[in-house]
């Protein structure tokens, strides 16, 4: 190779690298604050869903100002409730904010092949049993350290769709004793698909909408926190109330909730108030 070829390909070389080190890194970390790898497979989700889904974000600016933490101040935790409408739902509400999410997931939909994904995620399984209590504990320590907790209060993905489902009374035990904001969300238009991967490859024109930030500190009242995070997403969408449960977290025959400590509150209408 000749010197003055070799020179070219070396400053090339270099430029590519201090490019990449000080402006692609840079921006990847700034995109989701668990690192640019995190950022780089974000950005790629962002690129497919805004090629066939066409999503648009509306009201999220309240979301940064509630999390935004004075510097040197330990990051602000909260809770984020949305309508559960497809497979999307996740991507969709964890691009607007660039801290991650951790979602509380089905564990039967929580496939073995993506086992090291769903730890790399921190993802809080949930069996609808008796063990969901170590969740639970999980999810609001995590929160009370100034994490973020994303949860489908439905129990899953809403059929018919344009319809909302009651919502699983854990989610006002959560906020009342997590006594961090909750970010309240509305999806409509995402695609109508038979299983959630179905979803990714289906057209559509999305729009996500962050409706309310509730402070439930000083609300004990564990019902009346369910009812009103409910009625806001229903007043917005102008949706119909369905009052039937999601099958598997419907009451058995005894009497008896599947879903565990995720309905738990459905029996515990207050917390205690600290002594």
């Amino acid at each position: 190779m000749e010197p003055t070829t070799l020179a070219i390909s070396a400053a090339a070389f270099v430029t590519l690298t201090l490019g990449y080190s000080w402006v692609v890194l840079p921006w990847l970390s700034n995109r989701l604050d668990s690192g640019p790898i995190d950022g780089f497979l974000l950005t790629l989700i962002e690129g497919w869903m805004r090629l066939l889904h066409r999503p648009r974000w509306f009201g999220f600016e309240k979301v940064q100002e509630v999390l935004e933490a004075a510097p040197g101040s330990p990051p602000k935790g909260a809770i984020l409730v949305a309508n559960h409408a497809s497979g999307l739902d996740p991507f969709l509400l964890q691009v607007p904010i660039r801290r991650r999410l951790r979602w509380l997931m089905a564990q039967d939909q929580m496939l073995p092949t993506f086992a090291e994904a769903w730890e790399h995620l921190g993802i809080l399984p949930v069996t609808y049993g008796a063990g969901d209590s170590a969740t639970f504990r999980e999810a609001n320590r995590h929160v009370q350290a100034g994490g973020l907790l994303g949860l489908f209060p439905e129990g899953g993905i809403a059929r018919p769709a344009r319809q909302i489902r009651p919502f699983l009374a854990g989610v006002g035990l959560m906020a009342a004793r997590a006594k961090v904001p909750v970010i309240v969300c509305w999806i409509e238009g995402a695609p109508e698909t038979a299983n959630a991967t179905g979803a990714f490859f289906k057209r559509a024109s999305v729009r996500v909408h962050c409706l309310e930030v509730i402070d439930f500190r000083g609300e004990r009242d564990v019902e009346a926190i369910t009812a009103r995070l409910r009625n806001t997403i229903q007043r917005a969408s102008g949706w119909p109330l369905n009052d039937e449960p999601m099958p598997w977290t419907a009451p058995t025959r005894n009497g008896k909730s599947p879903a565990g400590v995720v309905s738990k509150a459905a029996t515990t209408s207050r917390v205690p108030s600290e002594g």
